[in-house]
């Protein structure tokens, strides 16, 4: 009688059988750890920007705040802004109101004239600290009233632009 396969207790050693699975299980390590990488990667840019974030919108707070350098009169709820005031106003005045460490920024106001286009507030093109960077920037803005020296009230927004500063 001939032995069957099954009952046939002589073996055959093969080396190479365990590899293929040997490198599907490594295949799926470095998937899970290039996985894991991206998210805290991922994680760590969103925090950055989250504090970004932060430091544009507690600069437009403190900068429409009536104690702030822009603000002539008016209520926290609709600050207005007198132009002529605008052009005396250093980056030494905003930095002193907004206080912010470790960052850069640029400042400005914009109204709207009577086709209800945006325009520059005249006075509001220099006002920034440091130097621009090439880097991330965030801009967070306020609706504003702007009062003009005759008196005119137009609805406009201040927009401060905030990124790290450099070094």
């Amino acid at each position: 009688m001939k032995p069957s396969f099954i009952g046939d207790k002589r073996g055959v050693s093969e080396e190479f059988t365990s590899l293929p699975a040997l490198m599907v299980v490594m295949i799926g390590f470095a998937l899970f750890f290039a996985l894991m990488a991206t998210t805290y990667v991922t994680y760590h840019q969103k925090l950055d920007e989250k504090e970004l974030y932060e430091a544009a919108h507690h600069a437009v707070l403190k900068l429409t705040l009536p104690e702030s350098p822009l603000i002539s009169e008016g209520d926290t709820d609709t600050p207005l802004i007198v132009s002529a005031s605008i052009s005396d106003i250093s980056a030494n005045d905003l930095t002193e109101c907004c206080n912010l460490t470790g960052y850069d920024y640029r400042v400005k106001i914009y109204y709207y004239d009577e086709q209800g286009e945006k325009r520059l507030l005249p006075g509001t093109e220099n006002l920034f600290t440091g130097t621009h960077s090439s880097g991330d920037t965030v801009s967070a803005s306020r609706k504003i009233a702007v009062k003009f020296a005759d008196g005119e009230i137009r609805y406009g927004k201040i927009v401060v632009t905030v990124w790290r500063k450099e070094g």
